[in-house]
């Protein structure tokens, strides 16, 4: 599927014909591969990269660096972001755990992002003997590299589960189906998301904030480290 950026004020953009092709097509072409490394800056915009997922981008700065040598690798980009802020809504987040969910066969269904302030909550039904419904909420920070969801309150058919994520039918394991889903891991009560396992973004993301109106992520360059003494 085709990836698309609508563009709201002036921009340099140097790789936007690249992303716009697809590995299908870049098999079939006989020309040679472009550069290997590309530069994409906006001050204002939008990127998609499926139906129904839209990342709103501001003061953005990126190398779009290709995953191989040769076709049709050469084609794909690793979005390599110097800086920029990048917001995601509620619901294009909904349609991203819901595609990811789909490919690895999962049995919960109806699945839903909220954001609060700080805090995010999902929910949805996990197919058991009947469909069980189920909320989790918590907060949401970052390592500098991965997105980290931590969950603070699980409810299972209303009632407050203790055990967390843990106590949840036979663990998260099989609540998300989540071993089976590229760059997203599970430790107790916590899911680590990998961002650029998920949507090929890399980068040193300074912060990560939740507001009602959804994810927004700030990546800057990455700090300098001190050599120890």
């Amino acid at each position: 599927m085709a990836h698309k950026f609508r563009i709201k004020e002036p921009v340099r953009i140097l790789a936007i014909a690249l992303l716009l092709l697809t590995p299908a097509f870049a098999a079939q072409s006989k020309r040679p591969c472009p550069a290997p490394v590309t530069r994409l800056s906006m001050e204002k915009g939008d990127y998609s990269p499926m139906d129904g997922v839209t990342f709103d981008l501001a003061h953005f700065d990126a190398d779009m660096v290709a995953k191989g040598k040769t076709s049709p690798l050469c084609y794909q980009r690793v979005t390599d972001i110097r800086h920029g802020d990048v917001a995601v809504s509620p619901q294009s987040l909904s349609h991203e755990f819901e595609s990811k969910m789909q490919q690895s066969n999962s049995k919960v269904t109806d699945f839903k992002v909220e954001t609060k302030d700080h805090t995010v909550a999902m929910s949805g039904k996990v197919k058991k003997v009947i469909d069980i419904p189920f909320t989790i909420e918590g907060p949401v920070s970052t390592d500098g590299q991965s997105l980290i969801f931590h969950a603070d309150h699980i409810k299972a058919e209303g009632i407050p589960v203790k055990g967390l994520l843990g106590m949840l039918g036979d663990h998260l394991s099989n609540l998300l189906k989540s071993e089976s889903v590229k760059g997203v891991m599970v430790k107790d009560n916590t899911i680590v998301f990998q961002t650029e396992q998920i949507a090929n973004v890399k980068g040193h993301i300074a912060s990560a904030d939740v507001t009602p109106q959804g994810l927004l992520l700030k990546f800057t360059e990455a700090p300098v480290k001190q050599a120890k003494k």
